[in-house]
């Protein structure tokens, strides 16, 4: 039925009214979920900006953001077009892109 976002969720409305974000929260809690679903609701809400989400190395990347973020591309249909190689996900074809680096 969401077929766009999850910026109805309180956490990430949260997120996306505040520059900065602090979270406390103990390990497997839906830290580094959280920071690619408000990436994704920010890439889709404000045309034109790129998110960035970072992590000591590739592999790091890759276990912590890159399998959430298809999953929540996949799951709230943002449209994005996922490249494996630079890790990044343009969003509906256009500018708005989620990258992940080391």
């Amino acid at each position: 039925s969401n077929n766009r976002g999850i910026s109805g969720q309180s956490g990430v409305r949260s997120i996306l009214a505040n520059r900065n974000v602090a979270a406390k929260a103990g390990r497997q809690s839906g830290k580094s979920f959280g920071a690619v679903a408000a990436g994704g609701e920010i890439a889709l809400t404000y045309p034109g900006v790129n998110v960035l989400c970072m992590a000591s190395t590739r592999e790091a990347v890759k276990a912590m953001h890159w399998g959430n973020a298809l999953d929540l591309n996949k799951r709230y249909g943002w449209g994005g077009t996922p490249n494996y190689s630079d890790l990044t996900l343009t969003l509906r074809g256009h500018t708005p892109r989620i990258g992940f680096e080391e």
